[in-house]
């Protein structure tokens, strides 16, 4: 009598503890890198316009404050 009842929930919580796991660890991380990549390629295409305005010295310094903070 149990089995009709237990039998179908166990196995859906099989399965949603393994998509779960999946998205977490998988799914989860590579979103979050393309939205860090995008960020990055986006970013720089306004930064080389900024340096395009700068001497080259002015672009030298930049830098050289840039890595100080990393």
């Amino acid at each position: 009598d149990n089995v009709v009842f237990w039998g179908p929930l166990a196995w859906t919580v099989i399965y949603g503890l393994l998509i779960a796991t999946f998205l977490t660890l998988i799914v989860v991380p590579i979103l979050f890198y393309l939205s860090v990549r995008l960020k990055m390629w986006m970013n720089k295409d306004r930064v080389a316009r900024t340096t395009e305005q700068l001497q080259p010295q002015e672009v030298f310094n930049m830098d050289k404050r840039i890595e100080e903070q990393f």
